[in-house]
């Protein structure tokens, strides 16, 4: 079965970044403002780590083009990659073409600021969301193996990381995908037109098309009250900067960053990049789709 979701692309290699606004009454004087964070401020913080880590990997594990509002207090059913044994299906196996693309996969679906290097690998821990630990295994029938500890989807336990020939045939989309690269369906209720940045199928036998749209009205967001920090040399947040607390606008359903990679390789075969006016945008594409 192929399954098409639909993304939203703002910038080919941005992921999960929020819109922001707020109004110039939140802004103080910096001597005012107390070097280090209070109780409220830490837990603040810590609410929106969690936020960005759900939104890189509950969104990838569970195949999202959003969080829904009740995240937090959802749980989540696996759709990444497939069960190879019925036996132990907690253990799901993904496709990569080698080792740098199953580093570069856990890259992709783990904040950058969230991340540490851990041993031959990563790993990703956040306080009262859970952890994901990915170790280089560097075999001919492994890359690496991602151990999963999420409360909110307790079915998954591990994500193999594996050559082609790892995954028996019948795990596959054998037929001819219905979309190519370059692609277009419009929604029928909203009228925005999507095109198709990589197809289902192929040789990593990818189960679903993803689709990416430029259009600002398919944008889906929220408001939450935020404050701005200041970022130590490791890129953590630490104390709060010279503007408080106040209104921030979040897009929901921006592009996952590995759709953003696929659709930024995408444009480039279907359009290249040569010409750019004063602006910095590229008008160069005259071919057809």
């Amino acid at each position: 079965m192929i399954k098409h979701y639909l993304y939203i692309l703002v910038g080919l290699l941005m992921a999960v970044l929020p819109f922001t606004s707020c109004s110039d009454d939140d802004h103080l004087p910096a001597a005012d403002i107390d070097p280090e964070p209070t109780e409220e401020e830490l837990a603040e913080l810590a609410a929106a780590d969690r936020l960005e880590a759900a939104n890189y990997v509950i969104r990838a594990f569970a195949g999202l083009d959003e969080l829904p509002d009740d995240w937090e207090t959802s749980t989540f059913t696996p759709q990444e990659g497939v069960v190879v044994d019925e036996a132990t299906p907690g253990i799901r196996y993904v496709i990569v073409e080698n080792q740098d693309a199953a580093d570069q996969y856990f890259r992709n679906i783990t904040p950058d600021e969230l991340r540490e290097e851990s041993g031959n690998g990563y790993r990703l821990y956040v306080e009262d969301f859970g952890s994901l630990t990915y170790q280089r295994t560097a075999t001919a029938t492994c890359y690496g193996v991602v151990k999963v500890n999420l409360p909110q989807m307790p079915t998954l336990t591990e994500i193999r990381l594996v050559p082609e020939s790892e995954v028996p045939t019948n795990a596959k989309y054998d037929g001819k995908p219905y979309y190519g690269i370059g692609s277009l369906v419009r929604d029928k209720v909203t009228k925005s037109l999507y095109i198709c940045v990589r197809p289902s199928g192929g040789p990593n036998r990818k189960e679903y098309a993803y689709f990416v749209s430029f259009d600002p009205k398919t944008i889906t967001t929220t408001t939450k009250k935020m404050s701005l920090y200041e970022l130590d040399e490791k890129g953590k947040k630490t104390k709060k900067s010279a503007t408080t607390s106040g209104d921030w606008i979040f897009a929901k359903n921006l592009v996952e960053k590995r759709i953003a990679l696929a659709a930024a390789m995408a444009f480039s075969i279907i359009a290249p990049l040569t010409e750019r006016d004063a602006t910095g945008i590229y008008h160069n594409y005259k071919g057809p789709l």
